[in-house]
């Protein structure tokens, strides 16, 4: 039936349809546009004007053709590229610093304090390094003994900060050993200035994690000379505070609570422990390079 509006083909005109589809829906060869040449005659009315809806011009996709160049589309893919790249650098870097040797040092410190804070003291006071009669191994387990909850958040925060810079430079290995060289050297420094006591804390070996981390931030690197500014002015602070009340003592300023008979700072520790960190720079400089990994 006619309608207005309407596509009326004559009997002989079924053959076209197809090809008017294909041209209303568009080749890959740019725009197709219908005329009123393209479209057949209405019964007894002679040419008809075609209809709105298909006279209208019908662009092929614009992803389907490759002259069709979107400026605004490939800056944009090249900003969501550049961004996972970004994300994906962030991420292996993140995976490289875990830090894993200063929260393994970190764990160790705070399992032994939760024994003796639970357990009683008397499980963990064989592992305190007994100046008249020290054992081998107490050289070792006293610096990751502690006196008290003062006496070990202290030191914990000390070496949460300066463990990580060094091993941000030297790696996990780097930390665990700083850690046990200059605590060790710092706990033999304690039983030989010291009388009968037991000796036992971190600090030694922290001491040395604040030489070490100065030295090692050492380099003509712009940032890396900011952060050696910072930390070695903090230890320099440090190491004097040791050096003035170390020789107080020697001039006979005893410590408060060691005066009444209670716990004494042991600040020959905590000098030796820096002086251990330097050596330790110094002697790992002299030794030859690995060659690089191919």
């Amino acid at each position: 039936p006619q309608g207005r509006g309407r596509l009326v083909l004559r009997r002989g005109e079924r053959q076209a349809a197809p090809s008017l589809a294909r041209s209303r829906f568009g080749s890959h060869s740019g725009a197709a546009r219908l005329t009123r040449r393209q479209l057949p005659p209405r019964d007894g009315v002679g040419e008809t004007s075609p209809s709105p809806r298909l006279s209208r011009p019908v662009s092929a996709r614009s992803g389907s053709n490759p002259n069709n160049f979107n400026p605004v589309n490939m800056g944009v893919g090249y900003a969501i590229n550049k961004a996972a790249e970004v994300v994906g650098d962030i991420g292996k870097r993140r995976k490289r610093l875990e830090y894993n040797g200063t929260f393994a040092l970190v764990a160790i410190n705070l399992a032994v304090f939760a024994v003796g804070f639970f357990g009683g003291q008397q499980l963990v006071q064989p592992f305190w390094l007994a100046s008249w009669d020290p054992k081998w191994y107490q050289f070792v387990t006293c610096i990751f003994c502690h006196a008290n909850w003062q006496h070990l958040s202290g030191n914990l925060f000390l070496l949460y900060i300066f463990g990580k810079l060094v091993e941000e430079e030297e790696g996990a290995a780097g930390v665990v050993t700083t850690y046990l060289v200059c605590g060790v050297c710092g706990a033999v420094a304690s039983m030989l200035a010291a009388g009968r006591s037991f000796s036992m804390g971190a600090s030694g070996a922290v001491f040395g994690l604040f030489a070490v981390s100065f030295l090692v931030k050492l380099s003509f690197n712009p940032k890396k000379l900011i952060e050696s500014a910072i930390v070695g002015q903090f230890v320099y602070e440090q190491v004097r505070n040791e050096i003035k009340m170390q020789a107080g003592r020697f001039g006979g300023k005893a410590v408060a609570a060691g005066a009444a008979g209670g716990s004494q700072v042991s600040h020959v520790a905590h000098l030796a422990g820096a002086v251990a960190g330097v050596l330790l720079i110094l002697t790992l400089s002299k030794l030859p390079q690995a060659p690089p990994r191919k």
